[in-house]
């Protein structure tokens, strides 16, 4: 049940997630409707801010579980007679949490942080079904442009630049986090 929302693909959550924030006939609109929260629909994806915000949270809800699931296997790595050793010289909850558990989960997250950022930047099919990168481009990101350039203003060049900008932008994070991550080992 954890791993159904990454389970599911990017076109159908977006769709779930579009009917959810729909200005008209929407769930939330319903749910905060019947709750007495407002006194009418609101246009969740109309408005620029909430636009975005609506996106954030489809893209949390897809791509957070695969996180989650990373980092409990990594927490269930660390040997509980750590934490004893820790109680042990008087260490609280968070130093225990800052000198036990966060080194053994520094290379998980930076595999999580590199993974959900690269996916975070070329994600593609959620804007494309969600908002289709309105209102007034408030939710384009640089793959809804190049897909933009190429296949709705057929500026083949140009699309094919942006997309190369990226898969160049996408390497230089990854090797930022690699040489982070190498650098902590140290």
């Amino acid at each position: 049940m954890v791993l159904l929302p990454w389970a599911i693909p990017a076109v159908i959550s977006g769709i779930i997630w579009r009917w959810i924030f729909d200005g008209d006939y929407g769930v939330l609109n319903g749910l905060l409707l019947v709750t007495g929260v407002v006194e009418r629909y609101v246009p969740w994806m109309s408005q620029t801010l909430t636009a975005r915000l609506c996106m954030v949270i489809a893209h949390v809800w897809k791509q957070g579980p695969l996180a989650a699931v990373f980092l409990v296997a990594a927490l269930q790595v660390v040997p509980p007679a750590l934490y004893d050793a820790a109680h042990i010289d008087g260490a609280g909850r968070w130093k225990a949490f800052r000198f036990v558990t966060l080194p053994y989960l520094k290379p998980t997250l930076a595999l999580v942080l590199i993974y959900e950022t690269i996916v975070a930047i070329a994600t593609f099919d959620l804007v494309y079904v969600m908002t289709g990168g309105g209102p007034a481009d408030a939710t384009a990101i640089i793959g809804w442009y190049a897909y933009t350039e190429i296949f709705r203003f057929l500026n083949l060049g140009h699309g094919a630049a942006l997309a190369l900008i990226l898969a160049v932008l996408l390497l230089a994070l990854v090797m930022i986090y690699v040489r982070t991550l190498r650098s902590d080992d140290a």
